[in-house]
């Protein structure tokens, strides 16, 4: 497990392994940041504190099961292929 700053130079050695390699990203931000929802359509707010006054962004619901999944699947940008890159890196 890592905790850093996004903006700071970070990676791992290539996964040589027959397993999947897990991650997952949390970001806290204000409630002013915009997310582009072109480019992230999934993308959810979970209040920690306060009030969002901007309401620019979808607010998440909050699951109800102890180890519920989201109703869609998953899959790296490597499993979609190329056309899923070229989006998310804007190749």
């Amino acid at each position: 497990m890592s905790f850093h700053n996004d903006k700071m130079v970070h990676g791992s050695p290539g996964n040589l392994s027959d397993r999947r390699r897990v991650g997952l990203t949390v970001r806290y931000s204000r409630t002013e940041a915009k997310c582009d929802l072109s480019i992230n359509p999934y993308f959810k707010i979970y209040m920690c504190r306060g009030e969002d006054n901007f309401r620019d962004n979808p607010v998440g619901e909050i699951p109800k099961q102890r180890f519920g999944r989201l109703d869609r699947k998953h899959v790296s940008v490597e499993e979609a292929g190329k056309s899923a890159e070229s989006i998310v890196w804007n190749v």
